[in-house]
């Protein structure tokens, strides 16, 4: 049997470990599933709202989506219910294949009734159902009324624990009705001696432009969030929760669904909470189709395990680990090497093997997770982000008095679209390398005799990792030979 798990936009938002999971526990059990990240949501946060054609569109993708699949599992009961019972209603039919009450289940009864491996116990935790607390604030609780108070994490971390050698990240995110802050307890975040909290805050830039001319909206939040989280982690800190901020000239549901839904994507690649947000509808100061997005993040580390650049020496090595490409930033440069239009974006560039729209839209590289993994074993002297500035601005913020780093070009990674936008601008090398990641997203330096080591554990977690350069005494900067 072949199934397909789904997880509604507004669980992922509140609780992005939900589907990882859910994932996993299907899969050690035999589960044949699949976990479409790009799934749209199943339109009930329309449909509740008073959005009947939003709710229906919404509804029609998910139905094609998931209409070829032996069975639909949905992490709670309230989503399962909503989509036998509502979607039929929604779209004006009752005998579409998804709505077949013996095909969708929530998890506990599809394991229980369908799967019903030896190793699990033959009485489930009680199904879930979905409350909207004061002010919006999205809660996810049991329905046994002697259970109220229980997130639905927790009951799938009590389920998980049943089986061996699975384990979720228990985001600490306190669920007490607050409607004006987001809250997130720090016990049990880590047993800290002298705990320093590491802030960040960032945006996506003129990248947003691209999006409008595509239409295409399910991204973005990943860059914004890799903005933020990826610089909160160059200093040692492991990311905490993030909070979204959508500024727009007119508040379309469907395509806030669609920025969100990355936002929480980008939380669940980082392993972090999404704890909160705002969308801030401004008629008259923007069109009505354009928005801007930031974030905002926190994390945490170990005041004496902070990566200041302090333990940086002459003989370092630098470890240069892959973009994904342009990131978020030169996107005006780009914007205007380009002459950027629709139709420019849907050209079909050979060089890229794509069209130059899926090329530039391309998501920022999310590090948190190999760089925690890395630090818990090698001792990392210092980390550089590149982004905005490129390696001349970027890579001497890691450097101390004293120590210049001397990185070889034939060493790094190369991307096509670098050289097209070179090309194509007539932009002189050093501009190219003070614009752009080139890429190579993130520059460590590490002790020489760890280098192998730091390099195979960045593959190992699914970098493109490599020696690229040293660390030499001389004056602050970054020479490029």
């Amino acid at each position: 049997m072949k199934v397909g798990l789904f997880i509604p936009c507004y669980i992922n938002a509140v609780y992005p470990e939900v589907g990882i999971a859910s994932y996993k526990l299907l899969k050690h059990v035999g589960v044949d599933v699949d976990y479409p990240m790009d799934q749209t949501c199943c339109g009930q946060p329309m449909a509740n709202a008073g959005f009947e054609d939003e709710a229906a569109r919404l509804a029609l993708r998910m139905e094609e989506q998931f209409k070829n699949y032996d069975y639909v599992v949905g992490p709670s009961a309230s989503c399962v219910a909503f989509v036998k019972e509502n979607h039929p209603h929604i779209l004006g039919k009752r005998d579409h294949v998804c709505m077949n009450s013996k095909k969708i289940y929530d998890i506990c009864e599809f394991l229980h009734d369908v799967v019903r491996p030896e190793s699990l116990p033959a009485v489930f935790p009680h199904k879930v159902s979905i409350h909207n607390s004061c002010h919006g604030v999205r809660e996810l609780h049991l329905s046994s009324p002697s259970e109220r108070n229980i997130p639905y994490y927790s009951k799938l971390r009590d389920l998980l624990s049943l089986v061996k050698g699975i384990e979720v990240f228990e985001p600490k995110r306190v669920d007490e009705c607050c409607g004006f802050g987001g809250m997130f307890e720090l016990l049990g975040t880590g047993n800290y001696k002298n705990p320093v909290l590491v802030s960040g805050t960032d945006g996506v830039g003129t990248k947003l432009k691209v999006a409008f001319l595509l239409d295409k909206h399910d991204t973005i939040g990943i860059d914004c969030v890799a903005m933020c989280v990826n610089d909160v982690a160059c200093s040692g800190a492991k990311p905490l929760f993030f909070l979204d901020y959508i500024a727009c000239g007119k508040n379309y549901p469907e395509k806030i669904e669609q920025i969100v839904s990355g936002v929480a994507e980008g939380c669940v690649q980082a392993g972090r909470a999404l704890v909160g947000g705002e969308t801030a509808e401004h008629p008259g100061l923007m069109p009505n189709e354009e928005y801007d997005l930031a974030g905002f993040t926190v994390g945490i580390c170990e005041k004496d395990k902070l990566v200041s650049g302090d333990k940086l020496a002459s003989g370092n090595a630098l470890i240069g680990v892959a973009s994904s490409g342009v990131h978020s930033n030169g996107f005006s440069l780009v914007r205007k090497v380009f002459n950027i239009t629709e139709e420019r974006l849907g050209v079909h560039v050979a060089e890229l093997g794509k069209t130059l729209g899926e090329e530039l839209l391309t998501p920022t590289r999310i590090y948190v997770k190999p760089l925690l993994n890395l630090m818990d074993s090698v001792n990392v002297n210092a980390i550089s982000h590149i982004t905005g500035g490129g390696f001349y601005e970027n890579v001497p913020r890691m450097l101390n008095d004293g120590f210049k780093a001397v990185i070889e070009k034939d060493k790094c990674f190369k991307k096509p679209i670098f050289d097209l936008i070179a090309s194509e601008g007539n932009i002189p090398e050093r501009d190219m390398y003070n614009t752009f990641n080139m890429g190579t997203g993130l520059v460590i330096a590490v002790d020489n005799d760890k280098a192998d080591e730091a390099v195979r554990i960045l593959k190992e977690n699914g970098e493109d990792a490599c020696v690229i350069g040293e660390i030499k005494a001389g004056e602050q900067g970054v020479a490029l030979v």
